[in-house]
């Protein structure tokens, strides 16, 4: 095929690699893990074993798109270097692995290196396929050298491409062995087969341009592939020839950005999507649709200056990643946003609300990160709809960007999200007396008493960490214990309302570890010793006698959660009904009005 300077063969493996490819620095880099590795191994070996001794039918991987580039006579692999790279990668250790067997193949290395004469007569190699990032600390090359030069446990790993093609080059040894037996035969008739009858299609053009281009026609718009490589590709399309690098390098410092916090690309690029541009909620799916879009006017400006998009979207990324840890924009931490954490360890939603409103004063953002931590809390606990309230952040965030004024702020705070969780405040009362201890991962129920200890530490010491309540060293006590004793199920009374507190907020309290031997399975008295050794207020005070002074502020603490004599029924309904309460005061949640 030649349509307008794009050319197409097919051709096998052994045929490819009768050329040279590179792996341009601006390309992504080797990403396949063992998982990939083996799935084309093990694809390629079963096709293998469905040979006959009268046909052997050729088996189709794909297509790869490439820019050709007649100066260096070197094809830049556009699309495929995953494959390819995978494929050079086995050859290497295949022959390696014939060498170490005595039963070299001459045709392998072949096809690893082509060696030539420089101007001086010296041979000089010239490898088949070279990655030109900097991510692969040249393991290609260095895997194609001698073991002996290079042994392996001396080659780079400290790089996410490093490391991945080591292990690709293990997994592939590993196949050699545990799937053919490690037998010489069978390593070269497969071999044989793989280079003469595995087979894909190589597009061919002359303009980087018109490579890219075919790469998102092929892959469909962005279907089946991650829309951030898509972006990456669709900047480098619009970017002229020597902004190439300063875009590598932007691009790079984003995605090492990302994946050094453990974030997904994809998720943050949706967000920064519907925080700072869309009007509603788009699926990650969809997202490289959308960028593209030339009907879409909500879309930003990447065409007339990548490079100033790539900056735009590297600081968001920054932004992101500190709010996820819980920081604001400049790195200092934030206490709402850490509790965030605390509350829900996968929370992300909220990053859209915070990512739209970064034009706002530092102490505005920080009012809104408590705002949201509230507002947050009272959505999970009272169970809304996680679409509903992605829904609303996308609305609220469309309001968000275009404030810069704490006065704007708080009109929107006062018209918008507060009356929200107010509105949800009689399902809130409701979610609260019928927290179910089975009902709540633990980290969340320990969250939900941590901030009730928290806010009465507060009243009556000062500022507290929220980490020192959520901690692995400190337990969810029940005050009725689990094994209760007969004599604690007689003083509590009814048997059946026993059974129904005992996993109750009224019937919870925090306990640190170390106490926890003083007060096991006893009765309410003898828990009662242990809990007045512990530095909570909330459970201290239910020991007796703790308050000091008619006026003091540990009284003030103290007067929310109630005193108790004996731990029965009675008891059980007083306390859960001042948790609620503070409650509603911790989390301004109001209690509605009849």
């Amino acid at each position: 095929m030649d349509l307008q300077g794009i050319k197409s063969v097919d051709l096998s493996v052994g045929d490819l690699l009768k050329d040279f490819y590179v792996v341009p620095d601006y390309q992504r880099e080797y990403i396949w893990t063992t998982k990939e590795v083996e799935r084309l191994l093990q694809d390629i070996r079963a096709e293998y074993a469905e040979r006959r001794k009268d046909y052997t039918p050729d088996y189709f991987i794909g297509t790869i798109v490439t820019n050709y580039q007649t100066d260096q006579q070197v094809f830049e692999l556009i699309d495929g270097q995953q494959r390819v790279t995978t494929l050079y990668v086995f050859l290497v250790a295949l022959r390696d692995y014939l060498i170490e067997m005595g039963q070299p193949l001459k045709a392998v290395e072949s096809q690893l290196i082509h060696w030539a004469s420089d101007s001086d007569g010296n041979e000089v190699p010239r490898h088949r396929v070279e990655l030109q990032y900097e991510d692969s600390q040249d393991v290609v090359k260095l895997l194609v050298s001698e073991r002996s030069v290079t042994p392996l446990d001396e080659l780079p790993t400290n790089t996410r491409s490093a490391a991945n093609l080591v292990q690709a080059y293990q997994d592939s040894r590993a196949f050699l062995v545990e799937e053919l037996g490690g037998e010489i035969d069978q390593i070269k008739k497969f071999y044989a087969y793989v280079t003469q009858s595995v087979k894909l299609i190589r597009i061919r053009t002359e303009s980087i341009d018109r490579a890219l281009w075919i790469f998102e026609t092929i892959n469909e718009r962005g279907r089946g592939l991650d829309a951030m490589d898509l972006l990456k590709n669709l900047l480098f399309r619009h970017a002229k020839s020597d902004q190439f690098e300063k875009l590598k390098q932007r691009w790079k410092a984003l995605m090492d950005a990302l994946y050094a916090a453990d974030e997904r690309p994809i998720g943050f690029i949706r967000y920064y999507i519907l925080a700072n541009h869309a009007r509603s909620r788009i699926q990650a799916d969809r997202v490289y649709g959308w960028l593209t879009d030339v009907e879409n006017d909500d879309r930003p400006n990447y065409w007339d200056d990548p490079i100033a998009f790539t900056n735009r979207i590297l600081a968001a990324a920054r932004a992101y990643v500190n709010f996820a840890q819980g920081k604001l924009e400049d790195g200092s931490e934030c206490r709402y946003l850490k509790n965030m954490w605390y509350l829900s360890h996968t929370a992300r939603q909220h990053l859209i609300l915070l990512l739209a409103a970064r034009s706002l004063p530092r102490d505005s953002i920080i009012r809104l990160a408590k705002e949201i931590e509230n507002l947050y809390c009272v959505f999970l606990l009272t169970r809304q709809s996680a679409n509903k309230f992605e829904k609303d952040f996308v609305d609220w965030a469309v309001k968000l960007r275009n404030m810069a004024t704490a006065q704007e702020l708080d009109s929107f705070l006062e018209d918008v999200l507060i009356p929200e969780r107010h509105a949800l405040a009689a399902e809130f009362d409701f979610a609260l007396r019928n927290v179910r201890e089975e009902n709540l991962p633990k980290y969340r129920l320990k969250y939900v008493l941590g901030k009730l200890a928290q806010h009465l530490d507060e009243i009556a010491y000062g500022p507290r960490e929220m980490a020192v309540y959520v901690e692995k060293r400190i337990d969810v006590e029940h005050i009725l214990p689990i094994g209760a004793t007969s004599e604690a199920l007689d003083t509590f009374g009814d048997p059946k309302e026993a059974a129904s507190a005992l996993h109750r907020l009224g019937n919870l309290t925090l306990l640190e570890r170390s106490h926890n031997a003083v007060v096991s399975n006893k009765t309410f008295p003898e828990k009662q010793v242990g809990y007045a050794q512990s530095n909570f207020l909330l459970t201290k005070g239910l020991a007796r006698d703790v308050a000091v002074g008619k006026a003091s502020l540990v009284n003030q603490a103290l007067a929310y959660v109630g005193a108790y004599e004996r731990w029965d029924s009675s008891a059980f309904h007083a306390r859960e009904d001042h948790l609620v309460a503070l409650a509603q005061l911790v989390w301004d949640a109001p209690a509605q009005e009849d």
